[in-house]
């Protein structure tokens, strides 16, 4: 199964973007990407020492996680593929079919291809899927305070900040504010 959302005008240089369920051989690609400081800073959220696996960042803990991004019966899991190539992962956890809610999550693995407005469709696609495949009345996200690009691309999209999720703990001792956001469906229609 592939995802396409319908595209603009202006959005011609990335049409080749599209959703594919997560499978087996991007396990390889996934556990490298969890290993990289740049997604544990960005996408991993850490409330404090005695919380953090003593094998975090490594290739069992990554394998783990791997093996959890495709059981989890919570979660829906999806590779980002730009011109053939598997770049990311975004998807849906703790889906709650009776409140009609879920989170989503983001992780741009491929260096190269941050910050040139992929992550961006990758989301306008979940959040299609999420409020008009799965039909779900809300989607909630958390995001750490120092991500600054994060929190425009989320505003933009019209995720509004309700409050904070607790702490995060980073890699040199320090802690940051987790913001949570929220999106409604029907914010969602009016954006479109």
């Amino acid at each position: 199964m592939s995802i396409e959302l319908k595209t603009k005008k202006n959005q011609t240089k990335l049409n080749n973007l599209s959703l594919r369920p997560l499978i087996k051989t991007d396990c390889e690609n996934v556990c490298r990407w969890m290993q990289s400081l740049y997604i544990l800073q960005y996408s991993f959220v850490v409330s404090g020492k005695k919380t953090l696996p003593k094998d975090f960042s490594t290739s069992d803990y990554t394998l783990r996680y791997f093996d959890m991004l495709l059981s989890n019966d919570k979660r829906e899991t999806f590779a980002i593929i730009f011109n053939n190539i598997h770049i990311g992962n975004i998807g849906l956890k703790e889906i709650d079919k009776k409140k009609l809610s879920a989170e989503c999550f983001i992780e741009i693995g491929e260096a190269n291809y941050r910050n040139r407005g992929l992550g961006t469709k990758a989301m306008k696609q979940i959040l299609d899927l999420a409020f008009f495949e799965y039909n779900l009345e809300e989607i909630l996200l958390d995001v750490l305070e120092f991500n600054l690009r994060a929190i425009m691309v989320y505003d933009r999209l019209g995720f509004i900040v309700i409050g904070f999720n607790g702490w995060h703990y980073d890699e040199y001792g320090q802690y940051w504010k987790v913001l949570r956001m929220k999106l409604k469906k029907e914010q969602w229609q009016s954006y479109n």
